[in-house]
């Protein structure tokens, strides 16, 4: 499948890029105001988030690349 507007593409992925760092900033401040008994926790569990995350996309990714070649 190919994009016809890669220029598309490219902002799309400029705005999540931009989402995720506002996001990623604020997130552990907002946490620590609304909740600060309950902040270390859920900081610990915000940052396996993102890390289980990441392995996910790793893993998940590299199956459908095997098969296509």
């Amino acid at each position: 499948m190919a994009c016809h507007f890669p220029s598309v593409l490219f902002i799309g992925s400029a705005m999540a890029g931009c989402a995720i760092g506002i996001g990623g900033t604020l997130l552990p401040a907002l946490v620590k105001r609304e909740l600060p008994e309950s902040a270390d926790l859920l900081t610990g569990l915000y940052t396996m988030a993102l890390c289980l995350g990441g392995a996910l996309g790793a893993g998940l990714s590299v199956p459908p690349y095997a098969t296509t070649r």
